[in-house]
This record gives structure tokens, C-alpha cells and sequence, in this order.
């Protein structure tokens, strides 16, 4: 697996020896001005600017290239219907048309002589048990007595809260449960933090983890697949802070620190 560096690598003037260009069968995607690579496909070296261009053609066969391209995709589709965007516009851009359109047809009601929809599914039979119904029949409250509580809803003030007995039946109240009030539980334990850092303009970033310690440990990886763990300068900054440091901001969410101490 490949080790991702996160700041520049100056070589002072120095060759890379020995080294190799990266080999790939198809273009990679979002590339920086500046990319190059060698396609095992075509056997070319391509370089990417504001497209990708194959590095052993004149900007004359290039645009030869991309004109013949473009004529071949469109052929003789009509103009309200030769680019992608209309294409999609026509389909309403929704990516499971087909898958649309099944499912749609599977829903229509078959149409049965002599009957309308008022007759076919909603009858005069059902439609006086509606009305047999009394006004708030079935309607359903929960006790609130002790042992019956419910959870509170979200929204009050006890949001994350336990119901906490008292030393008599009926005495309740809701309440958080302190580290303090629990008993059987380790004394010396490793408490983690974790959270997903980036917002796409700031290259230092400062984690408040709340661990009161200055001993710890700081893990980077990225947030989506592959989940590569990535290196960069971090600092302990306050015993429940530490300081982040990128050559470049990384995107909203790109990263996700855990801190263990």
C-alpha cells in the first residue's frame, strides 16, 4: 500500500533516480494541472492541463481528435437532443428512468368494464365502517406513574437523560448519570476521541478532545474508503487540545482524527 503525503517533497535540486512514472489503464479521476501518467492501455505518456493530452501529439492532432470525437458521439441526433445535459433534461434527470417507469406502470389499476375507481376499490360497505367510528376511538395515553415513564422526547430539556429512582417508590427524576455514580468500573482506562476534521479553507486545525492529558496518542486517516492513515504535524497543544497542521486544507469531513490518552 502507498504512504500519502500530505506537505510538498523538495529534492534540492537533486534527480530521482530509478523512478517510474505511474502506470494506469484508464485516466485517474480529478486530476490536478500538472498529472501526468503512462497509459498501459495505449502505450502512451499522457499529461493533464485543462484535459488530458497525449504528450507525443501536436495541439493540432489534438483538436483533430476531440472535433472527430464529438462529431461521432453526436452523429445525426437532432439538436435539442446532441449533449448530455439534454439528453438528461429529457429523461427528467433521474439516473433509474427505466426502473421509474416499471414501477409506475406496475401501480396503474386495471381498467374493468362497467366499473369506476368510486365502486372498484372504495365501497359503500367500507366507507359506513368509517363512519361507525367513534371520534377518538383507539386513541391510547400512557401511564406516568412511576415504572411507566416515557423516554423524553426530543426537543425537552431532558434530551440524553436516565430516569433516576430515588430511596422511595414514587420519588423520580430525570438526570445525567455522573462517571462518579457508577460503580464496578475500571480506575485507570484509555478514553478515545474521534472527529471528522476539514472544511476546505482552514491548514491548521485545533481538536478539542477533552481528555485532560497530555499523554496521547493521534491517529489520521481518511474519512472514505480506502481509509489510508496519513502523516502530518500535530502539537499537544493544551492537555484537551491539540493542533493540526496541513500543507494544504483538506476538504469539509476529509480526514477523521481519533485521539486515545
Amino acid at each position: 500500500m502507498s504512504v500519502p503525503y500530505l506537505n510538498n517533497i523538495d529534492f534540492n535540486n537533486n534527480q530521482a533516480l530509478n523512478m517510474r512514472l505511474q502506470n494506469l489503464a484508464t485516466a485517474p479521476a480529478s486530476p490536478l494541472s500538472g498529472f501526468v501518467y503512462y497509459d498501459t492501455a495505449t502505450g502512451k505518456f499522457m499529461g493533464y492541463g485543462t484535459g488530458w493530452v497525449d504528450l507525443g501529439l501536436t495541439i493540432g492532432q489534438v483538436n483533430d481528435a476531440i472535433n472527430t470525437a464529438i462529431a461521432n458521439l453526436i452523429s445525426s441526433a437532432p439538436t435539442t437532443l446532441d449533449t448530455l445535459n439534454e439528453l438528461a433534461a429529457a429523461l427528467g434527470d433521474d439516473p433509474n428512468f427505466a426502473t421509474t417507469i416499471s414501477t409506475a406502470l406496475g401501480l396503474k389499476v386495471d381498467k374493468v368494464a362497467g366499473k369506476q375507481l368510486s365502486t372498484e376499490d372504495f365501497t359503500s360497505a367500507l366507507l359506513t365502517k368509517l363512519n361507525g367510528i367513534a371520534t377518538g376511538a383507539n386513541l391510547y395515553t400512557h401511564p406516568t406513574t412511576d415504572g411507566n415513564l416515557h423516554v423524553p422526547a426530543t426537543g425537552t430539556t431532558n434530551n440524553y437523560k436516565v430516569l433516576k429512582a430515588g430511596a422511595t417508590a414514587g420519588v423520580f427524576a430525570w438526570g445525567s448519570v455522573a462517571y462518579s455514580e457508577l460503580t464496578g468500573v475500571p480506575t485507570n482506562i484509555v478514553k478515545k476521541y474521534s472527529a471528522a476534521i476539514g472544511d476546505g479553507s482552514a491548514t491548521t486545525i485545533v481538536v478539542t478532545h477533552g481528555l485532560n492529558t497530555m499523554d496521547v496518542s493521534v491517529t489520521i486517516r481518511e474519512t472514505a474508503s480506502p481509509f489510508n492513515i496519513v502523516h502530518t504535524d500535530v502539537q499537544t497543544t493544551t492537555v484537551n487540545a491539540i493542533t493540526i497542521t496541513f500543507a494544504t486544507a483538506p476538504t469539509a469531513g476529509k480526514y477523521t482524527v481519533t485521539v486515545m490518552g
